[in-house]
């Protein structure tokens, strides 16, 4: 029996065999005999790293007018700056005018209904000439023909009016201002004369050959 033992490679005594444990076969390289295999966890691999998609920042579109509308609506409608500013913080809180007037009489300082319809007509006509100047400041940009008296010009225009004699000249397609086409027609020196006071004689500067300043 001894020798048996020995002939299989296992010495007597050396080894205490468990039951279910069978040793008529060498154990795999790397085991204990009597031992169970523990199985080694294979490290995870390595996660990339998510990029993350960059989102295109939208940038507030400035306005170009340099007047606030709380300030000229007072001024046009005749109420304190504290009135028009509660007023306006009233509207773009989407307040109707017969809420504003029951119910927030304190802000207001007691303005009735009637008025309030003014107020109101006036501010949405102050927010469309904004909206105006800013679109006719762009539009002149693409043209590349922005100059900073022109900027001021729209700047300071606070009537649809105004916004459009600005944009008058460059229309495309649209007729020269009354200004320009006297310059061409050579009638500067006239109209400088008479805005000086001066005693203008206007006939010599009629051309019947020319069209537009023909007698």
């Amino acid at each position: 029996m001894a020798a048996y033992m020995v002939n299989n490679g296992i010495a007597s005594g050396s080894v205490k065999q468990e039951p279910g444990t069978s040793y008529t076969q060498a154990p795999p390289k790397g085991e204990i005999p009597g031992r169970k295999a523990v199985k080694q966890e294979k490290e995870p691999p390595e996660k990339k790293p998510i990029k993350q998609e960059k989102k295109a920042v939208k940038l507030e579109e400035g306005n170009i007018c340099k007047w606030e509308v709380t300030t000229v609506l007072a001024e046009e409608t005749s109420i304190t700056n504290t009135a028009a500013r509660n007023i306006v913080s009233l509207l773009e809180e989407s307040c109707s005018i017969p809420f504003i007037a029951r119910y927030r009489r304190e802000d207001t300082d007691n303005i009735d209904v009637v008025k309030l319809r003014e107020v109101h007509d006036v501010y949405l006509d102050l927010k469309a000439v904004q909206a105006k100047a800013n679109y006719v400041c762009k539009q002149i940009i693409k043209q590349e023909k922005l100059t900073k008296s022109v900027e001021m010009a729209l700047a300071h225009s606070q009537s649809m009016i105004e916004v459009e004699d600005v944009y008058a000249p460059f229309k495309s397609g649209s007729k020269k201002t009354l200004a320009e086409r006297a310059r061409v027609l050579g009638l500067e020196p006239a109209v400088m004369g008479i805005l000086a006071g001066q005693d203008v004689d206007i006939k010599q500067f009629m051309n019947s050959d020319k069209e537009g300043i023909e007698c």
